[in-house]
């Protein structure tokens, strides 16, 4: 089969399928960890966010390793390393030997994510037209489909070691086909144009992206309860079986990818601002409705809600950060991702306080004023049709695309 960009398109999809798949595939069962080592809901908080600390380690480092090792054969390598980590890591009976595992796969994630959007970026460039937000949707469809996986083997009874055993082997062997399916002729890895921009200065740089990046923190935060949390609370405040608990994240997700499949329609239509400001109100809607939800179904919707909302935001802060005055070229971006990791290392055991003093449905106010917050500041991000095409010209460069499956 010769190597077209079409058929790299197929590639480089699929693995982003299998990064969503991975983990979706353990979240469900993530009750079941609790369970078993009998974790208070602060403890259990301060075991999830190992991963997003892990993150925070090496995501600096992937450009290094991008440009030594090629961005394809990083993720690559890094999909299938990340799944013996977590294989082992839900396997041990030892709660340090779990933590350990997952803090090693937080640090493989943002270096393997990093490369599959370079070589997305890659592949876009050759089509010559815009794709990555569809890769995105793929990303949350493999979410979708691997929480289905999950809390169906959870409704089963099954073990979360063997469990992940068996997914790993499967979307490994998924990825190795991506790898081969989405190559791109050699010579385009490094492409020949590289800009070169002085540094600004750090504080500067700080100050100027921090109302871009507390809109990426609504977003992400609001990924990170769905990720860590939806589960859980669906079974210990409706009383859901495992099953059907592991289906408030699956909905979460589902609700994600409709989400990025139309929201390049809809910010071409109504502006990134106003798709922002909504998405903010359909967060603050879903966090309430979570919080008052009588029965699973209502939580559900809630969480559907919450899908929605937060599919947007982070390619809407990404954007703004990209045309921010003042800032090298992708300068903006890098910060505003960073600062995003950090916010995901805090979600967790800022919820887990608050259920542990005030229960579940108290924690969900942190969506809640996400969406509020997200509201105040896209409204204040939005810009004339005119103004915001006539920045776009001057910058004379494609807006970064979400770097974050």
């Amino acid at each position: 089969m010769a190597v077209t960009p079409s058929r790299a398109r197929l590639g480089i999809s699929l693995q982003f399928f299998t990064n969503g798949a991975l983990m979706g595939t353990l979240l469900p069962h993530y009750p079941q960890i609790k369970d078993t080592f009998e974790l208070s809901n602060a403890v259990f908080g301060l075991l999830v966010v190992a991963f997003p600390v892990g993150s925070l380690l090496t995501a600096a480092f992937a450009g290094r390793a991008i440009r030594r090792f090629g961005a394809l054969t990083t993720a690559t390598v890094l999909t299938v390393t990340l799944a013996v980590l977590l294989a082992v890591a839900v396997s041990s009976p030892w709660l340090w030997l779990l933590f350990v595992g997952l803090l090693l796969a937080g640090c493989a994630d943002p270096v393997l994510d990093a490369a599959q959007n370079v070589h997305g970026l890659r592949v876009e460039r050759a089509l010559g037209r815009s794709v990555i937000n569809s890769m995105h949707a793929i990303w949350s469809l493999g979410a979708v489909t691997g929480g289905l996986v999950g809390a169906w083997t959870a409704g089963l009874g099954l073990r979360v070691g063997p469990v992940m055993v068996g997914a790993g082997l499967v979307w490994s062997a998924l990825a190795v086909l991506a790898w081969w399916l989405g190559r791109l002729p050699e010579a385009e890895e490094c492409p020949a144009a590289t800009e070169h921009h002085a540094r600004p200065t750090r504080a500067g740089a700080l100050l100027l992206v921090a109302p871009v990046a507390v809109l990426a923190v609504a977003g992400t935060l609001v990924e990170e309860v769905g990720n860590s949390w939806a589960t859980l609370y669906a079974r210990d405040v409706t009383g859901a079986a495992p099953g059907v608990a592991g289906l408030a994240y699956v909905t979460a997700y589902a609700a994600q990818f409709v989400g990025r499949i139309t929201g390049d329609r809809l910010t071409d239509r109504f502006g990134r601002g106003e798709v922002a400001v909504a998405g903010g109100v359909l967060i603050a809607l879903g966090g309430l409705v979570v919080m008052v939800a009588p029965t699973v179904l209502v939580v559900l919707a809630g969480f559907v809600l919450l899908g929605l909302g937060c599919a947007t935001l982070v390619p809407a802060a990404f954007a703004a950060a990209h045309e921010l005055p003042g800032l090298a070229y992708g300068t903006g971006v890098a910060l505003v991702g960073w600062i995003m990791r950090g916010g995901f290392v805090l979600t967790s055991p800022l919820l887990g306080a608050i259920a542990d003093r005030w229960g579940l449905r108290a924690g969900m106010v942190l969506p809640l004023l996400a969406g509020v917050v997200a509201v105040f500041v896209a409204a204040r991000l939005r810009r004339p049709r005119q103004a915001a095409a006539s920045g776009a010209s001057r910058a004379g460069a494609p807006a970064t695309p979400d770097t974050s499956a």
